[in-house]
């Protein structure tokens, strides 16, 4: 389901990345970094917070557009930013070549695509978001965290994001 999610994953797991193996206290540094990273930056609870999965989603599009890598960090979770940190230091390249197309292939898209079906259950959350590249649809992972939604991509590999299920219609 999350096969597709980002293009950085799949480099990083071509290249030998063993995130839930191996290299799990890499990964576990590379948190405590991005929590350093976290305080240098000003408070996200502000006005450029995401109220909503689909809202972070339209974020982070805009922002990938712009090259605001700065911005992208915003919106990414802690762990999002531990993998992104971790994957920069497996390939030997700047966190910021990591995150410029937000982790999320739907985002190199030329314009933004159809979005559907947001659910948000206690601090998670989910968008169905069409990859045009792959012809099909994502349902990409969100998390509630510093009073805004952000991208939940690392969440998932640290297999401490539960996805909103989608509710089964009775006929």
């Amino acid at each position: 389901m999350y096969a597709t999610l980002a293009l950085v994953l799949v480099s990083a797991i071509s290249s030998g990345v063993y995130l839930l193996t191996n290299q799990s206290e890499q990964f576990d540094s590379s948190k405590s970094e991005s929590a350093q990273l976290n305080k240098a930056q000003p408070n996200r609870n502000s006005a450029n917070s995401a109220r909503t999965p689909t809202e972070a989603y339209k974020m982070l599009f805009a922002a990938v557009k712009a090259k605001d890598v700065e911005k992208i960090k915003q919106l990414m979770s802690k762990n999002s930013l531990g993998l992104a940190e971790f994957s920069a230091n497996q390939q030997k390249q700047p966190v910021e070549k990591i995150l410029e197309n937000g982790f999320l292939a739907p985002t190199l898209a030329a314009s933004i695509t159809e979005m559907r079906d947001e659910r948000v259950k206690d601090n998670f959350g989910a968008v169905e978001v069409y990859n045009q590249k792959d012809k099909m649809w994502e349902d990409l992972p969100f998390v509630l965290e510093d009073g805004g939604w952000k991208v939940a991509v690392g969440d998932v590999f640290q297999e401490t994001y539960k996805s909103p299920r989608k509710e089964k219609r009775r006929f």
